[in-house]
């Protein structure tokens, strides 16, 4: 039951993403009928839009349809803008000097410490 509800569920949402792909290759595969007889542009054929016209259209209209149920959303399409920050006046901040921190102190030396516990590096010991 879970397998069913998950492969449905797989499906379902393979197919939003998947409609303009079956569009274009539902168009590919009947070119010669849509340039006959579906192409706004047939009487033109200097134009050799070969039925592109009605694949934009119907590629135009699945995308309006699935913009169409997300207008439905309030909220969905509301631009969000921030006022800019301005500054009214030339901001001074203080005059920090820069310090080189790689030089070597002595009178330093005895706030840095390393020491390497060795004791925790050891295979641990067989319990009995």
């Amino acid at each position: 039951m879970r397998t069913a509800v998950a492969i449905l569920l797989m499906l379902s949402l393979t197919f939003q993403c998947m409609v303009k792909v079956a569009i274009v290759g539902w168009y590919e595969l009947n070119k010669d009928y849509i340039a006959k007889n579906l192409c706004e542009n047939r009487k033109n054929p200097k134009m050799k839009c070969c039925g592109k016209c009605f694949l934009r259209k119907q590629l135009k209209k699945a995308d309006d349809s699935n913009d169409g149920s997300s207008k439905q959303a309030p909220g969905k399409n509301n631009k969000t803008e921030l006022a800019e920050f301005v500054v009214p006046q030339k901001m001074k901040l203080p005059y920090l000097p820069k310090c080189d921190t790689h030089t070597y102190n002595a009178a330093m030396q005895h706030m840095y410490g390393y020491l390497p516990l060795s004791n925790i590096f050891h295979p641990p010991s067989a319990l009995c």
